[in-house]
């Protein structure tokens, strides 16, 4: 009997340890299938397949870019921006003085008196030409110097233009030794290279205007990961290495020029402008590839 008591014992155990081995099994199972379902959850395994990340800076693009500067120098009279200052077109940036403006508008009345003078001797000359009245030679000769003369007027009211002084608005009362610039566009000043009292020579850089608008990512793709690249894939732009923040972007353009360090420039549009983006600002970029 006690014999017996034993094996129902041992066979109980038996049962005991067979259940905690399976119970056992099954637990260590679990982790598997949660591990999975994390890779499937988790975003860089995700898209490792269907993204690739990149690095890239905010480009304008160049005729946003304006660089403003006088054919002749001057003295910077009066100025008050300042760099990162938002103007609008039109709006006063600076003005200059010295005496060759005085000289170009004096010139410009004298080639315009000078005109209407011979013009008129050219008129004459025409009809006595056209009665035969006068010799052949002697109309040429007017009509050299009348053409002339028109050349040199019209040459003259486009370097006035060039000055920012408009040729209808001179007169004898009105010649002046100031010139003033304004803004071409609407933009924001990314470079001031003046101060009132400096001569300022022809052609210096005076002014920098940069146009917000359009800008886009130029961004660098490796060569083996080109062929992944398409036109019209969608992007995201993080800023400041930050994941939960984007703008969105579409690829436009790819480069077909391999750099000396194997690599690619794409650029991508902006979906939709945004004031947190500045020129030469450094992004990370997602580029969505499936």
């Amino acid at each position: 009997m006690k014999k017996i008591n034993i094996y129902i014992a041992l066979f109980i155990v038996f049962l005991t340890i067979s259940c905690n081995e399976s119970n056992v099994n099954e637990n260590l199972n679990e982790p598997q299938e949660t591990e999975e379902l994390v890779e499937e959850n988790s975003i860089p395994i995700q898209h490792k397949d269907t993204s690739i990340f990149v690095v890239g800076i905010i480009e304008a693009p160049p005729q946003n870019l304006i660089s403003i500067s006088i054919p002749v120098g001057g003295f910077v009279k009066k100025t008050t921006i300042l760099e990162g200052q938002k103007v609008k077109k039109g709006a006063f940036l600076f003005s200059l003085e010295h005496q060759d403006y005085i000289k170009m508008q004096q010139e410009y009345l004298q080639l315009k008196n000078e005109l209407n003078y011979v013009e008129k001797d050219y008129l004459r000359q025409k009809k006595l030409n056209e009665e035969q009245v006068n010799a052949q030679k002697t109309f040429q000769k007017i009509e050299f110097e009348y053409n002339d003369t028109k050349i040199k007027l019209k040459a003259l009211e486009s370097q006035l233009k060039m000055i920012s002084i408009n040729p209808s608005t001179i007169s004898e009362n009105s010649i002046s030794n100031t010139i003033s610039v304004f803004a071409p566009v609407n933009g924001y000043i990314s470079k001031v290279n003046l101060n009132v009292g400096k001569y300022v020579p022809s052609e210096m850089e005076l002014v920098n205007l940069v146009n917000l608008e359009h800008l886009h990512a130029e961004l660098i793709v490796y060569e083996n990961d080109i062929s992944k690249i398409k036109i019209g894939q969608k992007i995201n732009l993080y800023l400041n290495n930050s994941k939960s923040e984007f703008i969105g972007a579409t690829v436009y353009l790819i480069s077909r020029t391999i750099s000396e360090n194997r690599t690619i420039k794409i650029h991508a549009y902006l979906d939709k402008e945004s004031d947190e983006l500045y020129p030469g600002m450094f992004v990370n970029a997602e580029i969505f590839t499936n």
